[in-house]
């Protein structure tokens, strides 16, 4: 055995080695990287390539080199496979990789070890094998058969296809993670180069330089495992779960520049763009309305604010804007992530909610609940604001017969139609409210018993005057009213509502269409 010869088989076994060690690292590993797996077959095919390359070469009879050539087919068919599975998982590419796809994608590679191990009987992979002549080592050379050239050619398919797709991610990839893509892309096309040297006959001795090839590329993941997390992370697919993303992100610099963002940022920040990358949130073009959100946006830091963002289309969308610190390592910081939660719904949702539980929901004015809580409140500030305030009460007259004659749809009309008559006549401080069925309740906060008089023959006449619009004819309405207004301190909601509720019915009994004083208030009524 020549010198030569046996530093080729020492780096052989170097490389060898090497795949054992990364095999065994990747096994022990934790990561959720999915190509974790197809990278420990890689390695463990790889080894048994290269040691049986090795031993091919340290034989002595034609016999035992042609075993470990044989041996050599149980790992070297499925490097390229495995390598283009890795590829796919690498970019998130996982919904391609099924048990269907699989089998597929390895069953030129099983069909190649079937055809190696029977060669004998067929000659299909291997036309002849001999030893090489006038050499002072064993050297086999081959002839090769119809199916050594479909093997060969989905070995350069399959590592040619796996850099054409790493090629394609390389321009959206970040900067960060280009190294790994580098190193991949030169893990694949460096033994397919070094394949077509060894099949044009260029390589020393005419000897196979992928198994010394391949002690380069273990050297590579190596460094790429060592400088940029390869195996514990992959960047492209994260870029792919990142752009997926239903929230938007958009990540600032620590000087709060725009660093990156994502598809959903773009949708909601339409401003954004290449250009956008290094500039400052005042520096894009925001409508008017969001520009007046960028100083809550720069303040923002590991917290959650609400934000009212209107569109430039004029639609409005509530959005959680949380942030957190992005680190560059344990102790540097890299920036801030903004992530936009679109809460456009749920608080749609609260508003209905708060709606049906406020509102009435045939006249659209405040229910009984809603009113007396809030009527409680205006007159607790009255009282500290040392003004009075009126309670009134308003009742339709003879609405059964509305009912009886015209129908509960008639009915329900009227009930609007008194609504309608009384809120053009109402402030905007002026609480207004169903009490029950036909009875309707007001609460007057700075208003003395005048203008509560006032008012309520004011609304009297506004509903005497206008007919309730039915299909044959229009519908006479009339309403009684009792007043009462808060005179001391002492008085409560419940008090008031009683002596207007007394009142109403001294006006029902004088005959209705009416408005009445309540008892502790007539002294201070005109005439």
């Amino acid at each position: 055995m020549s010198n030569a010869v046996h530093n080729y088989i020492v780096i052989i076994c170097v490389s060898g080695v090497l795949s054992v060690l990364l095999g065994i690292y990747a096994y022990t590993l934790k990561s959720t990287f999915s190509g974790l797996k197809t990278f420990v077959w890689i390695s463990v095919f790889s080894a048994i390539y290269t040691f049986s390359f090795a031993l091919e070469l340290a034989s002595t009879t034609y016999e035992e080199a042609l075993r470990w050539t044989y041996a050599e087919f149980f790992g070297m068919p499925f490097l390229a496979p495995c390598c283009l599975l890795m590829v796919m998982q690498y970019i998130g590419l996982d919904r391609f990789v099924t048990r269907r796809n699989l089998i597929l994608m390895f069953a030129i590679p099983a069909i190649t070890l079937l055809m190696v191990l029977t060669n004998e009987y067929h000659h299909l992979f291997y036309a002849d094998i001999y030893i090489r002549p006038g050499e002072t080592s064993l050297f086999l050379d081959i002839e090769i058969g119809p199916w050594y050239i479909v093997n060969g050619s989905y070995t350069f398919g399959c590592l040619l296809f796996g850099g054409i797709l790493l090629i394609r991610q390389w321009r959206g990839a970040r900067s960060a993670y280009r190294l790994q893509m580098a190193i991949l892309i030169a893990n694949l096309y460096i033994p397919m180069m070094m394949s077509f040297l060894y099949l044009m006959g260029l390589t020393p001795y005419g000897m196979d330089p992928v198994p010394v090839t391949l002690c380069v590329v273990n050297g590579l993941y190596i460094w790429s495992i060592v400088t940029s997390g390869l195996l514990t992370v992959a960047p492209v697919a994260r870029a792919a779960i990142f752009e997926s993303m239903r929230d938007a992100v958009l990540v600032l610099d620590p000087t709060g520049r725009v660093a990156d963002y994502n598809g959903a940022a773009l949708k909601l920040i339409p401003s954004l763009g290449q250009s956008s990358i290094g500039r400052t949130l005042r520096e894009l073009a925001f409508a008017p309305s969001v520009a007046e959100l960028i100083p809550s946006l720069e303040a923002l830091d590991e917290e959650e604010r609400d934000l009212r963002w209107t569109h430039e289309d004029g639609t409005v969308s509530w959005y959680k804007a949380h942030a957190w610190p992005v680190m560059r390592s344990k102790k540097q910081l890299g920036g801030k992530a903004i992530v936009f939660v679109d809460v456009t719904e749920s608080v749609r949702l609260h508003d209905e909610l708060r709606h049906l539980a406020t509102v009435d929901g045939l006249t659209q004015i405040a229910n009984r609940a809603y009113f007396m809580r809030s009527a409680e409140e205006l007159l607790a500030k009255s009282r500290l604001a040392g003004k009075p305030c009126a309670i009134v009460l308003l009742d339709i007259d003879h609405f059964k017969s509305v009912n009886d004659e015209h129908g509960h749809a008639a009915g329900d009309q009227a009930l609007r139609h008194v609504v309608a008559r009384c809120q053009p006549h109402l402030r905007s401080v002026d609480l207004f409210g169903r009490y029950g069925g036909e009875e309707f309740v007001l609460c007057l906060p700075a208003t003395d018993t005048n203008q509560a008089m006032l008012l309520a023959e004011r609304l009297r006449g506004a509903i005497a005057s206008h007919p309730l619009p039915l299909e044959r004819r229009s519908l006479p309405l009339t309403a009684s009213f009792g007043v009462a207004v808060s005179h001391s301190p002492h008085d409560t909601l419940d008090g008031l509502l009683r002596q207007a509720d007394d009142a109403l019915y001294r006006a029902k009994r004088g005959g209705r269409n009416a408005v009445e004083p309540g008892a502790s208030m007539r002294e201070d009524v005109p005439g």
